[in-house]
């Protein structure tokens, strides 16, 4: 048998139920107690006055980012995310450290779900389970069960060491939550299904294989595709979903305000779908247009001398690329240009060996605008704006770099591209690009 292990696997326990006492939390999230007791251990002295953290790292670590498990948590919600009468933020609860990421773990009361994130302030003062009470006057019954799936944001700590400070989310196979209980106080406010407009609209496509039906709310963009999205959508604003009021079959319209044939804006808005990778490109409908535009990108690298096919010497690393695509509408929101871009894997770059300086100048156009009214009023200039197509094809590079050759326009298999001018996804393209050449204009 292992005595420390052992004796570390009591110490724990004994913490675990320290937490979840002291919390007032359900049995539940042992689990997320347990994470955060080992998490706290390790940054506690022990022998020789050094942490477990201290001797696995070589440096103190800091505890000042250490919160009260269980206690009152606001998350803030961001603004590009929320409309302007919504709450800037959502109640939580405390119940640990983000174990792949920078952040905290948050269990979100109204969304019953738990988010990994760093927008969040805290009231130690306060248990979070004594503000869901439930009919019988216990304490965090709602809570029987909860699934991770929430965005995870950085953290400006430095304790906090190898992990990642990208945006992720966190995905769990968790069932959804269901708790059969009594009415509480946070139910009462329930709003009736059949109080909403909801409006039915029909959208044929474009091949003529079926109608697809969404519902909607008036004077919203809401669109929900399934069932499944209408009782996500009514459980998140509580209302009571009356199912006998919704019908996705495609057969009649008797269901709610119909809109049978929408206009073409919203049509393409719903049948286009913009493909991830160059095989689903080639697959969908849309399949030629998209072509069109590779092959119009293509040219243009062709025509600017972005690249040549050499065959590539021993011990270099050849970077990958991808298609990247996208569509261009105007102000009715029509479709006007199907647009593709190939972009290279520039993340694989090792700096010093492909790459050095990426810094690039930043202009303040307020005084670029000063400097042309001074010019323009003063001194009777031409005031004309053009727009560079593509300017990071002009744009020389000083390092050797070669790539492999554009997925589905392969020319030479044996031959990969050098590249002579930047491109996009190249740490250096915009560095680059800020110092090509200068543009004068003048009229004669």
């Amino acid at each position: 048998m292992n005595g420390v292990a052992e004796r570390f696997n009591l110490t724990a326990l004994d913490g675990v139920k320290v937490l979840l006492k002291s919390s007032g939390m359900s049995q539940k999230f042992w689990a997320e107690a347990l994470l955060c007791f080992t998490y706290t251990w390790n940054r506690v002295c022990h022998k020789n006055k050094k942490t477990p953290f201290e001797l696995y790292s070589g440096r103190k670590p800091s505890v000042s980012h250490l919160k009260k498990f269980g206690c009152v948590a606001y998350v803030g919600v961001p603004k590009q995310t929320r409309k302007k009468l919504d709450m800037r933020a959502k109640l939580g609860i405390m119940c640990g450290y983000a174990q792949t990421t920078k952040g905290y773990r948050i269990l979100l009361l109204e969304d019953q779900r738990v988010i990994e994130t760093i927008n969040v302030r805290f009231d130690e003062t306060k248990r979070g389970v004594e503000l869901v009470p439930d009919s019988k006057g216990s304490r965090f019954t709602l809570f029987k069960d909860f699934s991770e799936d929430g965005n995870i944001f950085s953290l400006a700590d430095d304790d906090l060491i190898n992990r990642s400070e990208s945006p992720r989310v966190v995905e769990s196979t968790s069932k959804p939550i269901v708790e059969r209980r009594e009415i509480t106080s946070l139910e009462q406010n329930v709003i009736p299904c059949k109080s909403i407009d909801w409006v039915r609209k029909a959208v044929p496509r474009s091949d003529g294989s079926r109608i697809d039906i969404y519902y909607g709310i008036e004077g919203t963009n809401v669109r929900l595709r399934s069932f499944n999205d209408v009782l996500g959508y009514c459980a998140r604003n509580k209302i009571q979903c009356d199912k006998n009021l919704f019908n996705f079959s495609g057969k009649n319209n008797e269901s709610g305000k119909v809109t049978d044939l929408l206009n073409l804006n919203e049509a393409n808005l719903l049948e286009v779908r913009i493909p991830r990778t160059y095989k689903e490109a080639i697959k969908v409908p849309e399949a030629s247009k998209w072509e069109d535009a590779m092959n119009q990108e293509l040219k243009v690298m062709h025509e600017r001398n972005v690249w040549e096919l050499v065959k590539p010497p021993k011990d270099v690393k050849t970077l990958d690329n991808r298609w990247v695509y996208t569509l261009k509408r105007n102000e009715q929101n029509e479709i006007v240009t199907y647009k593709a871009r190939l972009v290279t894997q520039g993340f694989n770059q090792i700096k010093g060996e492909s790459y050095d300086e990426v810094f690039s100048p930043v202009v303040n156009f307020s005084i670029i605008r000063l400097f042309f009214t001074v010019f323009v009023c003063l001194f009777k200039w031409l005031n004309v704006q053009i727009d560079i197509n593509n300017a990071y094809f002009y744009a020389n590079l000083d390092e050797v770099i070669y790539m492999s050759q554009p997925e589905g326009f392969i020319v030479e298999a044996d031959k990969v591209c050098r590249l002579k001018r930047a491109i996009y996804g190249l740490h250096q393209s915009f560095h680059q690009s800020g110092f090509w050449k200068w543009i004068t204009y003048s009229k004669t």
